[in-house]
């Protein structure tokens, strides 16, 4: 069976474990450099407070990203709102069970805290999906 998402939803769905691949595989310095700039504090930091508008921001970016290499020309029209939505459950599962004891998330932590973290939020949601 084949399933066809139409281009509306495309720009306002995004699968956690294909952000997380995208987090690993794609984001580089300069994209990070540009997500700093929007979210972090003075201390550079992105805190739990952060979370929410770091997943939004990343999934509007990676949305992006993937609007161009399917072919999409100019500025893809992202209902942010509904991109934001989507992210809650998530973000409030980094600040429950990934920040704890962890203040904050320094630029160079990016990579490897958000790309991780949302992998295996995706595969635990997987799992909970069959209950």
């Amino acid at each position: 069976q084949y399933y066809h998402i139409d281009e509306k939803d495309d720009l306002n769905h995004v699968e956690l474990s294909d952000l997380s691949g995208f987090i690993l595989r794609k984001v580089n310095n300069k994209t990070i450099d540009r997500l700093w700039k929007h979210l972090s504090d003075e201390n550079q930091q992105v805190t739990s407070n952060d979370i929410l508008s770091t997943l939004q921001f990343t999934a509007v970016l990676f949305i992006a990203y993937r609007y161009r290499t399917e072919g999409g020309k100019g500025q893809p029209k992202i209902n942010k709102k509904l991109i934001k939505k989507e992210m809650v459950d998530v973000a409030e599962w980094i600040k429950n069970e990934k920040m704890k004891t962890k203040k904050s998330i320094k630029k160079d932590e990016f990579k490897k805290t958000f790309g991780p973290w949302l992998k295996e939020y995706s595969e635990l949601d997987l799992e909970h999906a069959y209950d």
